[in-house]
């Protein structure tokens, strides 16, 4: 049994119940297929979330790993009264309420590492994780890890073999940014920060804006 990659471009920011089907319809993703002993990784599928499900693609899979678009999940860094990380989690409403347009209530909230007594959070939109989790159950699909795009490069989940665009060398501690371009997203990350960025401000974002020196590394399928 093989692992799976999710790599979803667009979901629809109000998702009704009552119009699964079409919300269905209307994402988009790929799909990868992990061969963990032999470390290589193969396109599976490029459609719509119903073409996947419809087509079983999802059939003897061991684990399954999920990547949402980067606008919708919202990174913080907050300053924690305490380091237990219960005590965190029942804290975190009261900490980004301020941060965020709706209720509390209307978000999902991952606690991520604590350090120097600040922790990281990733911020979602409930609708969108219950609508998920919802057809990942019905279809009892396994998924241990759901995170934004922008942190696909990670060594431990995506091999360096294969038609995926996977982490380039970068030497510990360097300061080098890397350009890596797939389909209409670029995708720029360092040893600590990452960004997804569409490919049509991508000469604003460079001339107005991000003045370093890119290394380009552009591996497509």
């Amino acid at each position: 049994m093989s692992k799976l990659i999710l790599w979803f471009h667009y979901i629809p920011e109000l998702l009704q119940k009552e119009n699964t089907d079409q919300i269905l319809q209307d994402i988009t993703l790929s799909a990868f297929r992990v061969n963990d002993k032999q470390k290589q990784i193969s396109k599976l599928f490029n459609g719509s979330f119903k073409q996947f499900l419809d087509n079983n693609l999802y059939k003897e899979i061991k684990d399954t790993i999920v990547y949402l678009p980067s606008k919708m999940v919202l990174y913080k860094q907050l300053a924690i009264p305490s380091r237990s990380r219960k005590r965190i989690k029942l804290a975190l409403p009261f900490l980004l309420e301020d941060y965020l347009l709706e209720n509390t209530d209307q978000y999902f909230f991952a606690l991520g590492s604590i350090k120097n007594d600040q922790c990281s959070v990733a911020i979602i939109n409930r609708s969108i994780m219950d609508f998920l989790w919802e057809q990942f159950s019905t279809r009892k699909i396994p998924v241990s890890y759901i995170s934004s795009e922008i942190f696909m490069f990670a060594d431990d989940v995506v091999p360096a073999k294969g038609s995926f665009p996977a982490k380039g060398s970068l030497a510990e501690g360097s300061n080098n940014w890397v350009l890596r371009v797939y389909d209409d997203r670029y995708f720029i990350h360092n040893n600590e920060l990452a960004f997804a960025i569409d490919k049509n401000n991508i000469d604003v974002f460079f001339n107005k804006i991000f003045k370093v020196k890119v290394t380009e590394n552009t591996e497509q399928n």
